[in-house]
């Protein structure tokens, strides 16, 4: 045995490395993060990908999380959509067992009084006009004091419940309290603005018919046809355009006085609070669990056909015993990965967190669909993953290979994304789940596949990441981070040869050397048999024969079969 020359190749061998200097983001990384080193051929990365892209995104996603219309938290705006309804058992408790609408309570509240009888000095004193045509009333005009938000739709609205006001307090406001004429107001009753215009728009030509009618035969109306005549007229008199901007304005100023009111709440701040930390620990659990899943799965998956090959005629208890030693091997793996377990549920936990609060915080605006969540959730998981590489930069990785891993992140994450639309769109046609979830699943990790085999291989991404590494790095920086790499690789070389133990190792080239001088001091064959016989016992070789006489024996024997 040549040490020297084992020493020396060794050493070519990593020069060979070093000049490659091809090196990839961790390969132990989470699927949502940076994908790992190209594998011996297209189709192995296949499998993984799409392994990692079933169990992680498809699989445990399904049976963590069970999204739906609007999130997780109660707003405004989810509320009041039929659809989705309460969230907290509790604010739908309190919705159920409301009072019942109070007319009187209503109108006789002190902020209803005051006003009205504001609007009755001014129009009094001739300085009152319609709140909806426009037209200055008179002194002896018949009015009406009217809600433009109805107090009865106030009192039945769910979001104020969940802010937690009364109907009065609502209700009986300088915004909502305006005065119009009493045929107008009894007409409007209980209709929001808009709907009490669409009624105006619906009927306008019987209405205006009735008129023409009534004003051809003016001289011989009664009292009953005067007052119709009156009542038509006011109605053609509503300005829609001004009745809009009014119903606008309330309902803004309504729908703000109830989100300053509920989204400072306690209630709704411990609510998103829980389910901020509920979908963290979720998506920290999916990301810890695949990682594993993923990593035994493969692990097994190696080593199968080596068992398969190893089982003699297929003895069921040798060959539950050998995958029982594959997956004790994989597990074992995974043991000695707990750092990157702790650090992809960290990172989940913090995308889980961040993901619900957005999703909340959009429901404060819009109800956002089912999938919302789940796009939001892989989205959050990037961008950490993606700013986590781009500036803490835990793989030591050089600028290119950083846009090289975002780039990728950025990739899986968009085929994830439509790997999900896909299983919506498919589950619509009333295929089982399972169909769905299989095809969008492999549709998904065949896509972010390719896209990442081109990043890898494609030279147009080559040149781009080249040009990346170019702007943020000088010749200089370049060097230096090519030495480092160099230092690397000699500190892991050097402690390889620190493990060998050269004490032992010297007495075994002593040993070894003894016996090739026995063994060139051997004059003919007969010593050399010896030679070497004698080499065999000290080395506690055992041999199915004894001395020579057994070897000829042996020899002889057409059925003997040699063992060692």
């Amino acid at each position: 045995m040549d040490f020297n020359n084992k020493n020396n190749s060794d050493i070519a061998n990593i020069v060979s490395e070093l000049d490659k200097l091809n090196f990839y983001p961790n390969p132990e990384a989470d699927f949502s993060g940076p994908a790992s080193p190209a594998a011996n051929n297209l189709i192995s990365q296949y499998e993984q990908v799409v392994t990692k892209s079933l169990i992680q995104s498809f699989g445990l996603d399904p049976i963590l999380f069970h999204d739906s219309k609007g999130g997780d938290v109660d707003t405004l705006i989810t509320v009041r959509d039929n659809e989705i309804g309460f969230k907290n058992k509790n604010n739908s408790i309190a919705y159920e067992t409301r009072s019942d609408y109070d007319s009187y309570a209503v109108h006789t509240d002190s902020n209803y009084i005051n006003i009205n009888r504001k609007y009755s000095a001014q129009k009094k004193s001739g300085n009152l006009y319609d709140a909806y045509t426009g037209l200055k009333f008179s002194p002896n005009a018949k009015t009406d004091l009217d809600h433009i938000i109805s107090a009865k739709e106030i009192n039945d609205d769910p979001a104020r419940i969940l802010a937690e006001l009364s109907t009065e307090e609502l209700a009986n406001t300088q915004y909502n309290l305006k005065m119009t004429d009493s045929s107008i107001n009894r007409s409007k009753n209980k209709f929001s603005g808009s709907e009490f215009i669409n009624k105006l728009d619906n009927t306008r030509d019987l209405r205006q018919a009735r008129i023409l009618e009534l004003k051809n035969n003016i001289s011989n109306l009664n009292d009953k046809q005067k007052a119709e005549l009156n009542k038509l007229e006011k109605l053609e008199s509503v300005d829609a355009q001004r009745l809009s901007k009014l119903d606008a304005r309330s309902r803004k100023i309504y729908n703000a006085k109830l989100a300053q009111k509920y989204y400072t709440s306690n209630k709704f701040l411990r609510d998103t609070r829980n389910a901020a930390l509920n979908s963290g620990v979720k998506l920290g659990m999916r990301q810890a669990l695949g990682l594993i899943l993923s990593e035994v799965w493969c692990a097994v998956r190696e080593d199968m056909h080596i068992i398969m090959q190893n089982v003699k005629n297929f003895e069921i208890g040798e060959f539950l015993k050998s995958v029982a030693e594959s997956f004790k091997k994989a597990f074992s793996r995974v043991k000695d990965k707990f750092k990157n377990l702790i650090a992809s549920f960290r990172d989940g936990a913090i995308a889980g967190i961040l993901s619900s609060i957005t999703t909340t915080v959009i429901n404060m605006f819009f109800a956002t669909a089912k999938n919302i969540a789940r796009i939001l959730r892989e989205s959050w998981a990037s961008l950490c993953e993606a700013f986590k590489i781009l500036f803490l930069n835990p793989d030591k990785l050089t600028w290119a290979e950083r846009f090289k891993a975002v780039a990728k992140i950025i990739a899986v994450t968009a085929s994830v994304i439509l790997g999900g639309i896909l299983q919506e769109i498919i589950s619509k046609y009333g295929l089982p789940d399972f169909v769905a979830i299989f095809i969008s699943s492999l549709v998904s990790g065949i896509l972010s596949v390719t896209l990442i085999y081109f990043m890898d291989h494609g030279s147009i991404f080559k040149k781009l990441f080249d040009w990346l590494d170019g702007i943020f790095m000088n010749e200089f920086a370049k060097t230096l981070e090519f030495f480092k790499e160099v230092n690397k690789k000699l500190d892991e070389y050097l402690a390889q040869l620190a493990q060998i133990d050269y004490k032992a190792f010297a007495q075994e080239i002593i040993k070894i050397r003894e016996i090739n001088n026995k063994i060139y001091s051997a004059k003919n064959d007969y010593e050399l048999n010896n030679v070497l016989h004698a080499v065999i016992k000290q080395r506690g070789i055992k041999l199915p024969y004894e001395d020579l006489a057994g070897l000829d024996k042996f020899m002889n024997d057409k059925n003997a079969v040699l063992v060692i």
